[in-house]
């Protein structure tokens, strides 16, 4: 199922075919050195959310300014996840300002469709399954769920199911409903 094993690609057909991909917001600065940063709205986010520079080293972390083209990418931490490739397949941005009138905004990518930071998961340790991309960046070996939810029709459902050899750990938000937390322990438990 592996993309290194697609025979299909290399047949005449597809020559000149353009694979969608997943493109981070115009705008968008990977925060080298959080010491530099001057936006002060930015800097109070980043300790009042306890983002230290190991973290946003680790995942990647950058920002987003008043200058982006798109006016719903403006003034947001963002979160890129990359795939097993190391190819970018998802992104999530939060406002760091406190006024936009959506406190998210991801990208367009089919969340089903995705694994959050697939890079970073190992697939023989234990796995914590969250809801946020920025609950997930505190936990070593955890994965965002990007909500409350998980199907048998998810990636990461099936991903789990093939390569997973360590104990799945739900951790789901304080004001999840428990019998969502009880319909993702069911699903896992079959």
């Amino acid at each position: 199922k592996s993309k290194l094993y697609d025979i299909n690609a290399f047949q005449e057909n597809n020559i000149g075919i353009e694979e969608s991909y997943v493109k981070l917001p115009d705008s968008f600065t990977k925060i080298k050195d959080i010491k530099k940063l001057t936006d002060k709205r930015l800097i109070d986010y980043l300790k009042r959310r306890k983002i230290t520079q190991e973290i946003v080293d680790k995942y990647r972390i950058g920002y987003t300014t008043w200058d982006d083209s798109d006016p719903f990418c403006r003034n947001r931490i963002i979160v890129p996840s990359y795939d097993e490739f190391g190819d970018l397949n998802y992104w999530s941005g939060r406002d760091y300002t406190g006024k936009a009138k959506a406190k998210y905004k991801n990208c367009s990518t089919e969340k089903q469709d995705i694994i959050f930071q697939e890079s970073l998961i190992d697939w023989d340790s234990d796995i914590i399954l969250c809801e946020g991309t920025l609950d997930a960046i505190y936990m070593d070996n955890c994965v965002s769920l990007l909500g409350k939810s998980l199907t048998r029709k998810t990636k990461l459902y099936q991903a789990i199911k093939e390569k997973a050899n360590g104990k799945i750990i739900i951790c789901l938000d304080s004001d999840t409903d428990i019998s969502e937390t009880k319909t993702i322990y069911n699903l896992l438990n079959s």
